[in-house]
């Protein structure tokens, strides 16, 4: 599925919630992370929020049996490790 980054706010959250099955809080964190970590364009942050749970998404698949994602050493190290793999700053 496809999610288009230009969707209203309400529309791209529920969009995020059901394709990755993340909660709004969930959500709301990555944003203010990716945010707080320079990219203060909408449209680029969405982008790499979406490349980061297609990437989590696919990297755990195996691992977790369950529909929702978990984070194995919390969000926030999540987060720093896979800036560091990707390079994206």
């Amino acid at each position: 599925m496809t999610i288009d980054v230009h969707l209203p706010d309400l529309l791209f959250v529920r969009k995020i919630e059901v394709s990755f099955q993340i909660n709004r809080g969930v959500y709301n964190t990555i944003d203010a992370w990716f945010y707080e970590n320079g990219h203060i364009d909408v449209l680029e942050r969405r982008q790499h929020i979406l490349t980061f749970l297609q990437y989590i998404k696919a990297k755990l698949e195996k691992e977790q049996s369950g529909k929702r994602l978990h984070f194995p050493g919390g969000l926030t190290n999540t987060l720093e490790n896979y800036v560091a793999l990707q390079k994206i700053g």
